[in-house]
């Protein structure tokens, strides 16, 4: 993903980049999720807060 973007459009970009296919993400893409935040470490994205939900 790409800083400020949101797993479907990552997916649909993906999608397009590898396959060659301008389609989008389908309805079930991600189950949890939690934008990234400074410092971009590339480290876990889940936190203790949302961890489980």
């Amino acid at each position: 993903m790409e800083p400020d973007e949101s797993p479907a459009d990552a997916c649909t970009r993906e999608i397009q980049e590898e396959l060659g296919l301008s389609i989008p993400a389908g309805a079930l893409l991600c189950v949890d999720w939690v934008p990234a935040s400074q410092p971009w470490d590339g480290g876990d994205s889940c936190s203790s807060s949302t961890a489980g939900r």
